[in-house]
């Protein structure tokens, strides 16, 4: 289990299938995530997603789904990371999702602070992430943090298709 405790007494915690409907509550109000990636509201089933989706060759031991929560312990974003994927090293940033009201407050870069501290210390190298073509305010926040485009993808829901920049992250030194 994780505990992270941030600068600003908030915590980044462990979720489990206790935390489902705190789960769906949070992805209700990120509607605005879920409408630019998707062009749809985030079913509960997206919930069930976030805890049990792994990538191709991966196991639950190699992910992470956390929790931020605020100073009352209401959960105000997530986090979904899987370890050494597509390597060995690099770590998947699948989601950060914040509370819109928490957001542009610079809890995003404290969160990003605090994971690549607790990663370091299990071997990752380098965080990787996908960020879709539209999503400006997300790219504008990775590149500001220091991530650099590597390349593009092509991310065809059926809904809609994505252009995703993959961008890199050097966090730490091989050993």
């Amino acid at each position: 289990m994780v505990s992270l405790t941030l600068a600003n007494e908030y915590t980044i915690k462990s979720l489990t299938m206790d935390s489902l409907k705190a789960i769906e509550r949070l992805n209700q109000e990120c509607s605005d995530y879920y409408l630019l990636h998707e062009r749809e509201l985030p079913s509960e089933k997206k919930a069930l997603e976030i805890l049990n989706e792994l990538p191709p060759g991966k196991h639950y031991e190699d992910k992470y789904s956390l929790g931020v929560f605020n100073d009352i312990n209401e959960l105000i974003g997530m986090i979904d990371i899987v370890r050494d994927f597509p390597v060995t090293g690099e770590w998947m940033l699948g989601l950060l999702l914040i509370k819109p009201k928490e957001r542009n407050h610079g809890l995003g870069r404290k969160i990003h602070d605090a994971l690549v501290r607790w990663a370091i210390t299990l071997g990752a190298t380098s965080f990787r992430i996908g960020v879709i073509e539209d999503n400006y305010k997300g790219k504008k926040f990775w590149t500001d943090l220091g991530y650099m485009k590597t390349k593009e993808a092509v991310l065809k829901t059926e809904q809609k298709t994505n252009i995703v920049n993959v961008m890199n992250f050097p966090i730490g030194t091989p050993e």
